[in-house]
């Protein structure tokens, strides 16, 4: 399998991993206060998204590991900027080019309010 970096440029259909804190709300009671618990590696494919970064990516998880993975094939919605920017990497199409076709006719990503 070869993995693509690709931040914030991955579409639904493409399978991408990641790697995120698990956190827990602080024992002090602070509010608001959260404190990082360990972290975890989430391979998901893409299912839907609305390419902006202030709405909804749903995700079909395909495999994960570390501290509370999550089960495979669990669906679960994180918003496009909460993957950050770095550190994305999408598994490359056996035909990137049908790939380039479907990027050129999708709308760039963008970071008004959710249409």
């Amino acid at each position: 399998m070869a993995w693509i970096d690709c931040g914030q440029d991955f579409i639904e259909g493409d399978v991408i991993r990641w790697t995120e804190d698990v956190t827990q709300p602080s024992p002090w009671g602070q509010r608001g206060g959260r404190i990082t618990v360990g972290q975890r590696q989430i391979v998901a494919q893409v299912q839907t998204d609305s390419r902006n970064l202030a709405a909804d990516v749903e995700l079909r998880v395909v495999a994960s590991e570390g501290k509370y993975p999550l089960k495979p094939e669990e669906t679960f919605v994180r918003r496009r900027r909460a993957f950050g920017y770095t550190d994305i990497a999408r598994l490359a199409w056996s035909d990137e080019d049908a790939r380039a076709s479907v990027v050129a006719s999708t709308p760039p990503v963008h970071e008004g309010p959710p249409s």
